[in-house]
């Protein structure tokens, strides 16, 4: 997935960011490497994610209004099967699902 300065981009656990410009860098060995440095609307935090590791981080563009359709209609089902099981695993699971970047 490939972004241009200005683009906007949902950063998993961080919100929607503005892509401020593309950068090379000369990182370990000298080897170069681009980056995008993304700035989180709202808290002004920049990161910095290679290019390379766009899907890795779950990096994604906007959803548009189709999409968020289906999210209200999976969020309207009301029988979702949840087995019992200790908090720190269901913190677990929920944090994995952040990560992952999908809104699904």
């Amino acid at each position: 997935m490939n972004f241009k300065v200005g683009d906007l981009a949902v950063y998993p656990a961080q919100g929607i960011g503005m892509v401020q410009a593309i950068e090379t860098k000369s990182i370990s060995g000298g080897k170069k490497e681009s980056f995008y440095v993304l700035r989180v609307l709202d808290t002004g935090v920049t990161i910095m994610i290679p290019m390379g590791n766009v899907e890795q981080v779950g990096l994604r563009r906007i959803m548009d209004a189709k999409a968020v359709r289906s999210i209200y209609k999976i969020l309207q089902n009301r029988e979702v099967g949840i087995e019992p099981q200790p908090w720190n695993r269901r913190y677990r699971q929920y944090m994995d699902k952040l990560k992952s970047g999908s809104p699904f």
